[in-house]
C-alpha cells in the first residue's frame, strides 16, 4: 500500500527530480524511472508514509490549551530527564506537560522564576538534573528541587562582560564541567565553585578556535567535542584541552572554511553530520568530509534549502534537517533520499518554513521550532489508519459519508454513498462512480446506496435506501432491479435494503425494513419471512440488519429485536431475544451484526447494549459495554484479525477487543479514524487481510497487523500542588514528603503522564490511603485530585497513568502528606495535658480524700464537742437546778407558810415554779433569746434576794436599742456569774450590797456585764479557805468550758473578762465579769 503513495508523490524524491533533469534518451529515462520504482517498492516499509504523519501546531494563541506559548519564535527545545518539554523563545522560557505551559521570564515578580534575560538561546540538562538556560545576556541554572534560578557566577575582573554575553550553546564534558558557546569564545564553568575560564581564537595559533563566535557544541560517543562557529568546525578534546580544525578536503573540493556551522549530530555508524549555512556535510571523524548535500544543480540528493539551522536523528535513523526557508527535510540514510515537509508542498506539515530548532523526544516524537510560527509536534506514526474522504476529483469520494462496502474479483472496493456507488482502485488510488441516470433503467435504481455484496460469480448486489435492490453484472454493464414494483414472483416487501448475503447454497438473502427474503438467482423467485405476533417461530422483528451463516448452514439474522436462527432446510426460526448474563437477566434488543469466532463463541454487535458474547453450548451470555472500556455501546460490526482481537466500529471510534485479556484499546479521530461515528454494514476484510471501515467522514483502509501499539510507559509527574487554591512553589518527586499545618487541610494536586503522542487520550487514577478505598479514575480533562478537610495524620497519595494506547505506569508517583495536628492535638501537648490532668485529678482526689478525712475527723471532733457540750449543758442545768438552791428556796417558802404569810409564800412559790419552767424550756435550745435569758435571770435574782432577806439590791441596765426577742445567746450562760456575785461577793459583805446586770451592744458584739460591790474575789477566796468545805462551786468553770466548746464547734468568738474592783485604799470593792457574745440564731436540739 505504501508504494502506491510513493508513486503518487514521486516528485518528492530527489532521484526522481534528478532523473527528469538528466539529459538522456526516453527509453533510458524510462528504465531509470522503472528501476527507481522498484527500489522504492522494496524499501516501502522503511519509508515515512506522508499519510501517517500528524502535525499539531502549538503557538501563543493555541485554543486547545489553557495557556499557550509565551511567544512564537522557538530558538531551542529540550526534554528533561523527568519528561517535561522545555521551549526557549524570544520572550521567555516555557515548561510544557502536554496540557499547560509554565512560563519563566526576566521581569517576573516572583524572584524564584526570574531569569537574567527573557530571550532564550540554548537549553541543556546536566548529569545532576540542573537545567541550564542560555540567554542573550548570560547563563542561568534552574534547580527543580528549589524551583529557583541562579545567574551569579564568578569571573576575572577583565572578563565580566562575558556574563552579559549571548550564550548560543551549552554542553557538559565527562568530568562534569559545563561548556558555553558565546560571542567571546568557549567558556568552561565549574559548577561547584561557579568559576569561569575561557578559550578564544588567536590569529597566531592555528590550533586555537576558528572563531570566537561559538554557535554549537556537540559531544560524540567518545567524549570529544565538535565545535561549530561562524568560521568553520573544530575538534576539541576537553581532557587534553587540545583543538584541531576541519577545513578543506581538496580531493573532493569540499571546504568548511568561512562557513557558519550551526548544528552537529552523530549517526549510529559514528559519522558526524554538520549543518551549515551552505549545506549538509557528512564526515568521518578521522578522514574528513565524506559527502555533501545541497541544492546545487546536478546533485540528486538535493536539499530544499542550504541554510541549515538544526539536525536530529530519530529512532528509525532518519535525519531531520531544519532549514531557514525550506521547511523540514528528512533524509533516509538507507535510501539516501529526502522527504520534504514544508508549507509549499504539503498541508500536514510544520507551521513555518523558517526552522530554528528540532528535537526528538524519548518517544520518538519530533518537535519543530520555527520563527514566528510556534512549535509543531510531528508524529510520523500518529495516523495508523489510511483515510479516504470526499474530494473534488478522482482522488477521493464523491460524498462525505461511506455506507456499505464490498470487494470485487479484481480487488477493487465498492463504496455505497448518498451520491451513488464509488469504486476504488487500490493500485492507482483512483475512484470512479456509478450513479442513477434519470430515465435510464440501466443505471442505479437510487443514488442512496446502503449495502453492497459481490457474489461468487462476480456480480455486485447493491441495496438502496429507497428503491430496492440492484444486481449489477460488470461483464455486461447491466442492471437488474428488484423492488416492490417487480413481478409477483420477484417482488420484495420493502424498498429499504439493509443487507444482502450469498449463502453456501448460492441463494441471495435480503434483509429489509419489512421482512427477510430469499432470492433464487436461477429461477428469480423470492420467498419471504415476516413477523407474526401469534407465531413465536416467525421473525421477532421485520427489520433485518445482517446475516451470518455458520458451518452447519444455519443463518443468524440480526434484527431490531434480537437474533433469529433460520434453518434454510425447514424454514423454521428460533428467536434469541432474552438472556442471562451472570445473575442478571436482560432483553436483547437491536442487533447490527453477528460473528462466530474460532472458539465457537458468538458475538452480537448491539444497538446500545454493547458487545454481547454468547456461548451456545452453555447457553451463557456476557456483556461488554462502556463500563468495561468499550468506546461506545452502539456497535456496528465485529472484525477478527486472527491475532486474538476483535475490531469493533462504534458511534465513538474503533475499539480493539482482546478476547483473552478481555480489555479494550480505543481509537478515535485523533488516531486518523475517518470520524468518530461509523455506519452499519460499512465494513470489509479484503482478500489480502486489510480492514476497510466506513462512516460519516469517509472510510479507512488498514492492516490490523501493522497498527503498532504505543508501548512506552509514561513517566508520571505532579505538576502543581495547591493549598486553598494557592500554588506551592516546589518540585514534587516520587517519595517526596509534604508537611502542612492543621489549617492547611484543603489540598489539590495536578498531574500529567509525560507521553506526548496524544495527551488528550492519556488516562489517570489516584488513591489517597486512609481516605479512598478504591482507585479514582479520570481522563485528561480532569487531571487533578482534590481533598478537603483532611484530619491531622499521615497520608500517602499514589497517582498512576497511561499513555494514549492504555499502557499504564502502575508504579506511578507516590507522595507522603503529613497534616500536623494543632498544638492542642499534638502528642507533646497530649502527654503534658494528660500528665497535668492526671496530676490535677490526683491532687483533687487526694485533696478530696484529705477533706473527707478531715471532715470525718471534724465530725468526730464535733460529735465529741457536742457530747461535751451536752454534758456541760446538763451540768449547767444541774447547777441551775442546784439542790442546795432548791432546798433553801423551799425552806423559805415553808417559812412563809408557817408564818402564815400567804402572800409571800404564794409569791415565792409562783416565782420558783416559773423559774423552774423557764429553766426546763430553755434547756431544749443551744441558744435562746436574750429576753428569755433575762426573764429567767430576773426571777433567779428576786428569789435569791427574798431568800437572803433583801441583804442586797439589784438592778438591770438594758440598752434600749437592743431588740431582745431577736438576739440569741447561749442558754444558761449568765446565771452562774450572777450566782457567784451573790454568794461569794455580796453575802460575805456585812453591809447591804448592790448587784448590777448590764446588757449593751458594741459593734455587733453583745456585751453582758455582771458587777457586784462585794468583798472581791481575793477576800472571798480567803473566807472560803477559812471555812470547812462541804461544797465545791463549778458553775463558772463549767460555763467557761461551755463557751470554749461553743467557740470550737461554731467558730464563734465568745470571751469572758474578769475585773477586780478596788476602793481608794486599794481594798477589794467588788467584781465585774464581762461576757462578749456573738449574736447567733436559735436552733432546736435534735
Amino acid at each position: 500500500m505504501l508504494h502506491k503513495l510513493v508513486l503518487k508523490s514521486a516528485d518528492n524524491f530527489p532521484i526522481f527530480r534528478a532523473v527528469k533533469r538528466i539529459k538522456m534518451t526516453v527509453n533510458a529515462r524510462k528504465y531509470l524511472l522503472l528501476l527507481f520504482i522498484c527500489l522504492v517498492t522494496l524499501a516501502a516499509n522503511a519509508q515515512i508514509n506522508l499519510g501517517n504523519i500528524k502535525v499539531q501546531k502549538i503557538s501563543s494563541e493555541n485554543k486547545k490549551l489553557v495557556k499557550g506559548l509565551s511567544q512564537n519564535s522557538i530558538y531551542c527545545i529540550l526534554q528533561d530527564s523527568k519528561g517535561y518539554m522545555w521551549f526557549g523563545t524570544w520572550d521567555g522560557l516555557n515548561m510544557y506537560d502536554g496540557y499547560n505551559f509554565r512560563v519563566f521570564k526576566a521581569g517576573m515578580t516572583e524572584a524564584y522564576a526570574k531569569l537574567s534575560n527573557q530571550t532564550i538561546q540554548s537549553l541543556f540538562e546536566d548529569n545532576e538534573g540542573l537545567i541550564w538556560v542560555g540567554t542573550s545576556k548570560g547563563i542561568n541554572s534552574y534547580n527543580r528541587k528549589t524551583g529557583k534560578f541562579n545567574s551569579k557566577f564568578s569571573i576575572g575582573n577583565n572578563d565580566r562582560d562575558l556574563l552579559k554575553d549571548t550564550i548560543w550553546c551549552i554542553n557538559q564534558d565527562n568530568k562534569g564541567y559545563i561548556w558555553l558557546g558565546t560571542n567571546f569564545g568557549l567558556l568552561r564553568l565549574n559548577k561547584k565553585g561557579g568559576e569561569l575560564s575561557r578559550i578564544i581564537h588567536s590569529d597566531n595559533d592555528p590550533n586555537s578556535l576558528k572563531d570566537n563566535s561559538v554557535l554549537c557544541i556537540f559531544k560524540d560517543n567518545t567524549g570529544i567535542f565538535w565545535i561549530g562557529s561562524e568560521n568553520g568546525l573544530d575538534r576539541f578534546d576537553p581532557e587534553k584541552m587540545k583543538i584541531s580544525s576541519y577545513t578543506d578536503v581538496p580531493e573532493k573540493n569540499y571546504s568548511l572554511k568561512n562557513i557558519a556551522v550551526k548544528s552537529i549530530c552523530e549517526d549510529d555508524n559514528g559519522f558526524i553530520w554538520v549543518g551549515t549555512s551552505k549545506g549538509l556535510y557528512k564526515l568521518h571523524k578521522e578522514n574528513g568530509i565524506v559527502e555533501k548535500y545541497s541544492v546545487s544543480e546536478g546533485n540528486i540528493n538535493g536539499l530544499s534549502n542550504d541554510n541549515i539551522s538544526s539536525l536530529a536523528f530519530d529512532p528509525r535513523n532518519y535525519l531531520w534537517i531544519g532549514t531557514r526557508g525550506g521547511g523540514v527535510n528528512i533524509l533516509d540514510l538507507n535510501t539516501q533520499s529526502f522527504l520534504f515537509l514544508n508549507r509549499d508542498s504539503k498541508e500536514n506539515v510544520p507551521s513555518g518554513n523558517f526552522i530554528s530548532s528540532i528535537f526528538i523526544d524519548h518517544a520518538g516524537i519530533v518537535w519543530v521550532g520555527t520563527d514566528f510560527s510556534g512549535v509543531s509536534k510531528v508524529d510520523i506514526d500518529a495516523f495508523r489508519f489510511v483515510h479516504f474522504k470526499k474530494a473534488n476529483d478522482e482522488t477521493g469520494l464523491n460524498s462525505e459519508v461511506a455506507w456499505g462496502l464490498c470487494e470485487d474479483k479484481q480487488g477493487k472496493i465498492w463504496i455505497c454513498t448518498d451520491a451513488g456507488m464509488n469504486i476504488f482502485d487500490r493500485k492507482t488510488l483512483r475512484f470512479e462512480t456509478l450513479k442513477k441516470i434519470p430515465g435510464n433503467s440501466n443505471s442505479l435504481a437510487s443514488n442512496s446506496a446502503r449495502f453492497a455484496m459481490c457474489d461468487s460469480k462476480g456480480n455486485i448486489w447493491i441495496g438502496t435506501f429507497d428503491n430496492g435492490l440492484d444486481k449489477y453484472i460488470p461483464s455486461e454493464k447491466r442492471f437488474i432491479h428488484y423492488n416492490i414494483w417487480s413481478s409477483e414472483t420477484a417482488k420484495i416487501n420493502n424498498n429499504t435494503i439493509w443487507c444482502v448475503y450469498e449463502c453456501s447454497k448460492g441463494y441471495i438473502w435480503i434483509g429489509t425494513n419489512n421482512g427477510f427474503h430469499r432470492l433464487d438467482p436461477e429461477s428469480n423467485k423470492i420467498k419471504t419471512w415476516v413477523n407474526d405476533p401469534e407465531n413465536p417461530k416467525s421473525l421477532s422483528n421485520n427489520t433485518v440488519f445482517g446475516v451470518y451463516e455458520d458451518e452447519s448452514g444455519i443463518l443468524w439474522l440480526s434484527t431490531y429485536k434480537g437474533v433469529n436462527k433460520l434453518d434454510p432446510k425447514t424454514g423454521m426460526i428460533d428467536r434469541i431475544v432474552k438472556g442471562k448474563a451472570g445473575k442478571k437477566s436482560f432483553e436483547l434488543e437491536g442487533v447490527f451484526a453477528v460473528y462466530k469466532s474460532a472458539d465457537g463463541l458468538f458475538w452480537f454487535s448491539t444497538i446500545g447494549g454493547g458487545l454481547v458474547k454468547y456461548d451456545p453450548q452453555k447457553n451463557l451470555y456476557q456483556i461488554y459495554d462502556e463500563k468495561n472500556g468499550l468506546s461506545n455501546n452502539v456497535v456496528y460490526c465485529t472484525l477478527d484479525d486472527g491475532l486474538g482481537n476483535l475490531w469493533l466500529t462504534t458511534n465513538y471510534g474503533v475499539s480493539k477487543f482482546n478476547m483473552k485479556s478481555e480489555t479494550f484499546l480505543n481509537y478515535d479521530a485523533e488516531d486518523g479514524i475517518q470520524s468518530n461515528e461509523f455506519n452499519g454494514g460499512s465494513y470489509l476484510i479484503t482478500h489480502d487481510g486489510y480492514f476497510v471501515i466506513g462512516g460519516m467522514g469517509g472510510f479507512n483502509i488498514f492492516n490490523p497487523k501493522n497498527v503498532r501499539k504505543n508501548l512506552k510507559i509514561p513517566p508520571i509527574v505532579i505538576t502543581s500542588v495547591k493549598v486553598f487554591n494557592e500554588e506551592i512553589p516546589l518540585e514534587v518527586n516520587d517519595g517526596s514528603v509534604i508537611e502542612l499545618s492543621y489549617d492547611q487541610n484543603f489540598i489539590s494536586f495536578e498531574f500529567s503522564a509525560l507521553d506526548f503522542t496524544n495527551p488528550v487520550k492519556n488516562k489517570y487514577a489516584y488513591r489517597l490511603s486512609g481516605v479512598d478505598n478504591d482507585w479514582k479514575y479520570c481522563n485528561a480533562e480532569r487531571r487533578f485530585a482534590e481533598y478537603k478537610q483532611l484530619d491531622p495524620g499521615t497520608y500517602t497519595l499514589t497517582i498512576i497513568g497511561s499513555n494514549n494506547d492504555g499502557v499504564w505506569n502502575r508504579d506511578g508517583i507516590s507522595v507522603t502528606i503529613i497534616i500536623e495536628p494543632p498544638w492542642w492535638q499534638s502528642w507533646t501537648f497530649r502527654i503534658l495535658f494528660f500528665g497535668g490532668l492526671s496530676i490535677i485529678v490526683f491532687f483533687i482526689l487526694y485533696s478530696r480524700y484529705l477533706g473527707l478525712k478531715r471532715k470525718h475527723e471534724m465530725e468526730l471532733k464535733v460529735l465529741e464537742i457536742e457530747k461535751q457540750l451536752f454534758d456541760h449543758e446538763k451540768m449547767a442545768l444541774r447547777l441551775q437546778m442546784n439542790p442546795h438552791f432548791i432546798f433553801n428556796t423551799l425552806n423559805s417558802i415553808q417559812y412563809f407558810i408557817l408564818q402564815n404569810d400567804k402572800l409571800s409564800s404564794n409569791r415565792y412559790l409562783s416565782m420558783f415554779s416559773k423559774l423552774m419552767r423557764i429553766t426546763l424550756d430553755n434547756s431544749q435550745y443551744n441558744t435562746i433569746s436574750l429576753q428569755d435569758e433575762l426573764s429567767a435571770l430576773q426571777l433567779y435574782v428576786e428569789l435569791e434576794s427574798l431568800r437572803f432577806e433583801e441583804r442586797f439590791d439589784f438592778k438591770f441596765i438594758i440598752d434600749k436599742s437592743l431588740e431582745l426577742p431577736d438576739i440569741k445567746i447561749p442558754s444558761m450562760i449568765l446565771q452562774p456569774y450572777v450566782e457567784n456575785a451573790i454568794k461569794h461577793g455580796l453575802m460575805n459583805k456585812s453591809a447591804r450590797g448592790m448587784l448590777t446586770i448590764e446588757i449593751k451592744n458594741d459593734n455587733n458584739k453583745l456585751i453582758c456585764i455582771v458587777e457586784d460591790d462585794g468583798v472581791g474575789r481575793e477576800k472571798a477566796r480567803q473566807i472560803k479557805e477559812q471555812r470547812t468545805q462541804t461544797h465545791v462551786s463549778m458553775g463558772t468553770r463549767i460555763t467557761e468550758s461551755r463557751l470554749s466548746l461553743i467557740n470550737s464547734l461554731y467558730g464563734s468568738d465568745l470571751k469572758i473578762k474578769y475585773d477586780d474592783l478596788k476602793d481608794a485604799q486599794g481594798n477589794g470593792a467588788g467584781t465585774r465579769v464581762t461576757i462578749y457574745i456573738s449574736l447567733v440564731k436559735q436552733s432546736k436540739k435534735q
